[in-house]
């Protein structure tokens, strides 16, 4: 007889046998005994935690000669039929492979038939989120109400694939990842069947590899059981899987927390020789680096790391050395980091400039270190009333022209020259307007829009005034430019007065400008006097 894989060797038979699913086997030996099943079933959840399983173990309850029953005899000729996968009242469908709008129209002529030897006919859908469009429109109707010796079980692992319209007409039952501790003990209990040694720290190993499948868990054990005859060690668990050894992460965690850089990369280049995953060690080190933090925070560890409790000794250990402040810094880095080791074409020159970057990075100030210097810096500002706030002087207000200076015509230069400040560098913006009516100068619409206008320095402007025309065409241009205009307008920007930066300079020598930057590390600032 051909060898039968552990998957499928000690696949569960009864709802009682099913590990880690509770909430999906009581459910559903409760509505067999209670008259109340659905005619169309949905299980969704991750691959490996028991779908297909438990549809088959509903349909041999369903057609049991006992039955229905919520524990079928697996003795009767319905029960062996199933287990073997012969039954003709049951019938499995891949939806990856029958996913035609043709293939569903003939499943539905069939289902008026009655069934040929069981009390039910059973399809069982898997991947059902393959279907075609189509497909799942032609599936409708049957779905909602089909004949009442028909069960539809359908199991997909994306059930936000399906459509709502089908979900609607379904029960629905969500399998969830098995926890580790039951992978582990369902591991020893088939390693007692199979009278295979091996130590329970191996059975953890290849419990974290399996991301909570129990078929992946089995088909790994297969694979260790194969490697020895009669026993394994953990050494040899950890060649055959290629999984990092325990010990070098709490070694490389410990280089990284201490700061070594030099021991940091020499336990990266042994884990590479060794033909170690760097994408997966980074992974590993994120994990590592959470487990420290639970362990350094939580009350009750146990219950929220996933580990042996020689492990959590381990852990508990090595957080109680660091500061959580540190621990909390390390694992955000390693967070962010994992990601770009990830997409990165070297992972593990990405992962030693990581471990170099973490371990130079300045300790950041505590919070209740920063509040208290906060603290302190507010009293001795108070303290200081006086030198608080300086500002710095306006000038002197502009003397502006009479009402109906402009009226009649243009000025005359000496006019002009009396109503501007001898300094031309402030002339235009101390100059503007404020008659009443636009002076006559400018045409009316140019006028109108002076006095709400803002002044600029123009670049050559004397060779642009010289270019102006004196006078337009149309009668309603430029006629003249006053010369105290002329002389106002300059090439560049006037420097700032003297007195401004004695005052920005006195202030940005402050003793409290000093501590902010003793405090925070920042360059020095450019300080500039507020006005009135």
């Amino acid at each position: 007889m051909a060898y039968v894989v552990l998957a499928r060797k000690y696949r569960p038979q009864t709802l009682e046998d099913l590990v880690g699913q509770e909430h999906v086997s009581r459910t559903l030996q409760n509505s067999i005994l209670q008259g109340r099943v659905a005619h169309a079933l949905c299980f969704s959840g991750p691959r490996g935690t028991g779908k297909t399983t438990v549809a088959r173990i509903f349909a041999k309850a369903m057609n049991c000669e006992t039955g229905p029953t919520p524990t079928p005899c697996n003795k009767c000729v319905s029960c062996v039929s199933i287990t073997a996968g012969n039954a003709v009242d049951v019938f499995e469908i891949d939806g990856a492979s029958n996913n035609s709008v043709d293939q569903v129209r003939e499943l539905r002529e069939n289902v008026k038939y009655s069934p040929a030897a069981g009390r039910y006919k059973i399809y069982i859908i898997d991947e059902v989120h393959m279907l075609s469009a189509g497909a799942f429109n032609a599936l409708l109707k049957t779905l909602e109400e089909p004949p009442p010796h028909v069960i539809f079980v359908l199991a997909t692992t994306e059930v936000h694939k399906i459509p709502v319209t089908i979900l609607s007409r379904c029960q629905r039952h969500d399998f969830r990842r098995i926890a580790l501790p039951q992978i582990v003990a369902h591991l020893s209990r088939v390693c007692g069947l199979e009278t295979f040694s091996m130590p329970e720290e191996s059975l953890w190993t290849i419990a974290r590899e399996c991301s909570g499948c129990m078929r992946d868990a089995l088909s790994l054990l297969d694979q260790v059981m194969a490697f020895s005859e009669g026993g394994v060690t953990q050494e040899s668990v950890l060649d055959i899987l290629g999984v990092v050894d325990v010990r070098s992460l709490f070694e490389l965690s410990a280089a990284i927390i201490a700061k070594d850089i030099p021991r940091c990369l020499a336990v990266v280049e042994d884990l590479h020789l060794r033909g170690h995953d760097m994408k997966k060690l980074a992974g590993d080190l994120v994990e590592h680096f959470r487990n420290l933090l639970v362990v350094k925070a939580a009350k009750n560890p146990a219950a929220l790391v996933a580990v042996p409790e020689s492990e959590i000794k381990w852990l508990s250990e090595q957080a109680g050395g660091a500061d959580q402040t540190l621990l909390n810094r390390l694992f955000y880095g390693l967070f962010r980091e994992e990601a770009l080791v990830r997409q990165s074409l070297s992972p593990k020159t990405a992962l030693e400039a990581a471990l170099i970057r973490l371990s130079e990075a300045a300790p950041a100030a505590g919070i209740d270190l920063v509040i208290k210097k906060l603290d302190w810096l507010k009293s001795l500002w108070e303290a200081q009333p006086g030198a608080a706030t300086v500002y710095a002087a306006e000038p002197d207000p502009l003397p502006l022209a009479a009402p109906g200076a402009y009226a009649g015509g243009p000025p005359s230069p000496a006019a002009s020259a009396e109503t501007l400040p001898h300094d031309p560098a402030i002339a235009l913006s101390q100059a503007k307007p404020r008659t009443a009516e636009p002076p006559s100068v400018f045409s009316a619409p140019s006028g109108a829009a002076l006095p709400e206008g803002d002044p600029a320095v123009m670049e050559e402007a004397d060779d642009r005034a010289d270019a102006l025309p004196e006078e337009a065409e149309d009668g309603r241009g430029f006629r003249e430019i006053p010369e105290s205009v002329r002389r106002a307008v300059r090439t560049e920007r006037p420097d700032p007065p003297e007195r401004d930066e004695d005052e920005a300079r006195a202030l940005a020598n402050h003793p409290i400008i000093e501590d902010v930057l003793d405090i925070f590390g920042s360059v020095r600032p450019e300080v500039v006097p507020l006005k009135k």
